[in-house]
């Protein structure tokens, strides 16, 4: 993922940036969102959690956050695919 994220900036492809930027800022969600809202956070249900747990949780953030990522980085990738210079796909 941040491999084709430096490609694809260095490219100019800023909307497949932006796509997977969206992506990984799930990860971060998830990751920073654990300890309140994750399986610690049971005991005080869930009062220091940010989000409505435990029916929306930072994993179900995170899936929502990666999957509009995911929708958005496919339909760009079929609808503006990366051509070389010799009429091959790149990506």
């Amino acid at each position: 993922t941040l491999y084709a994220l430096i490609v694809w900036a260095l490219w100019g492809s800023w909307d497949k940036v932006v796509a997977l930027v969206i992506q990984i800022a799930g990860f971060v969600v998830q990751v920073l969102l654990t300890t309140q809202c994750g399986d610690a956070g049971y005991s005080e249900c869930w009062k220091a959690c940010p989000l409505p747990a435990p029916y929306f949780n930072h994993n179900a953030l995170f899936h929502v956050l990666y999957a509009i990522g995911l929708a958005l980085l496919g339909f760009r990738m079929v609808s503006d695919p990366e051509v070389a210079a010799d009429g091959q796909q790149l990506l």
